[in-house]
């Protein structure tokens, strides 16, 4: 078997012709009680919901439900008693995310466990949006549901892989 030699590696790549890959291995799980439109918003160890219609996220129909991140359950705080319908706000911030959200401009990737309508990621962490990434969730089916998914992401210590880029 042909083994190259580790010192030299550097020879068989120029600076001009790879990329760093970002090693996906964080994942946060996400559990919530969905009713209307709601974003999940995530930015270096920091959590929070901007709820947009109808009851927010825990709070339909007089509940007080947590959102689950992993193993954590983080009950939001909200400007207002009661559903905040429609309150266009946003809740608390949980602060303890870890790892934290990469600041390097790589995507998430959502994949859904429990969605009865739709989840979807409204925008991805970049350097102009101050790496913050946004999922957002759509009940529009009556009434409230669970909804559950996995959200994997860059986390800011993890390595990075280094790839071939497409101009060889």
């Amino acid at each position: 078997m042909n083994e190259i030699p580790l010192d030299g590696i550097e020879s068989f790549f120029h600076a001009d012709t790879y990329q760093a890959l970002p090693c996906f291995g964080a994942v946060l799980n996400d559990r919530a009680y969905i009713d209307g439109r709601s974003r999940l918003i995530i930015q270096g160890s920091h959590v929070w919901w901007h709820h947009l219609e109808c009851a927010a996220p825990g709070r339909h129909g007089g509940a007080d439900h947590p959102t689950y991140l992993n193993s954590a359950a983080w009950l939001p705080a909200w400007p207002s008693a009661g559903e905040n319908s429609f309150c266009n706000c946003p809740s608390s911030q949980y602060t303890d995310l870890s790892p934290e959200l990469a600041k390097n401009g790589s995507d998430i990737e959502i994949t859904e466990i429990s969605v009865r309508d739709d989840v979807f990621v409204y925008r991805q962490p970049s350097g102009a949006n101050e790496y913050t990434a946004i999922v957002e969730f759509y009940e529009g089916n009556g009434g409230a549901a669970w909804y559950e998914i996995n959200i994997t992401y860059s986390g800011k210590d993890q390595a990075s892989i280094p790839t071939l880029s497409d101009g060889g």
